[in-house]
């Protein structure tokens, strides 16, 4: 019986062997230039600045300005692996009903089920707070998706949402506060790409 056996460069070594029984078989490695697995690409965008939004109706969303990467794919079968970090998101009802979701070509990508009249997010939701400052109240939200989106140019966007029941102000990378002592805190958030080899 035939077997191949890799050396380390010290010591050691890794032997491929053939089943007892088994018909001849093929083997194919990936090529050098590819592989499966093998990242094709990054790109990274930081937003350091704030950003505040009036009049987001119950259940609305706006993107998030600077967390924005357009991308096209090195082959249609690739996949593109989307992490996304709001280090702070408030709302003015003071209660932290926030989420956010990616977004392809300004469609909702990555999102949970519809049902009934839900706002469907990539991560967040409503929270209370027992806070005598309310105003104080932000979220730190973070998502992951993976997608395949074929051929062509896409552009890839974080959008905050108000899952309040009325119209509300959403902050980015600050509280509604925003006072300016220890307590006003700002925040950064980013938004990563990475193209992976099918």
């Amino acid at each position: 019986m035939s077997k191949v056996r890799l050396y380390g460069s010290t010591s050691g070594y890794i032997e491929l062997a053939a089943p007892a029984v088994a018909p001849d078989a093929t083997l194919t490695l990936p090529a050098t230039a590819g592989g499966f697995g093998k990242v094709v690409d990054l790109q990274h965008v930081l937003k350091t600045d704030t950003q505040v939004s009036s009049s987001i109706a119950a259940g609305g969303s706006v993107a998030i300005s600077g967390l924005s990467i357009t991308h096209t794919v090195a082959d249609a079968a690739n996949r593109v692996v989307l992490f996304a970090s709001v280090g702070m998101l408030a709302e003015a009802a003071d209660l932290g009903g926030v989420a956010i979701r990616f977004a392809q070509d300004g469609t909702a990508v990555s999102v949970g089920d519809a049902a009934g009249s839900r706002t469907r997010s990539s991560a967040g939701g409503g929270v209370s707070s027992g806070a005598t400052s309310a105003n104080y109240v932000t979220r730190a939200l973070t998502a992951i998706a993976v997608l395949t989106p074929g051929a062509g140019s896409k552009v890839y966007t974080v959008e905050a949402i108000n899952n309040r029941g009325s119209t509300q102000t959403l902050y980015v990378n600050r509280s509604e506060a925003d006072s300016d002592d220890a307590a006003g805190v700002r925040s950064t958030s980013t938004l990563t790409l990475v193209e992976v080899a099918a």
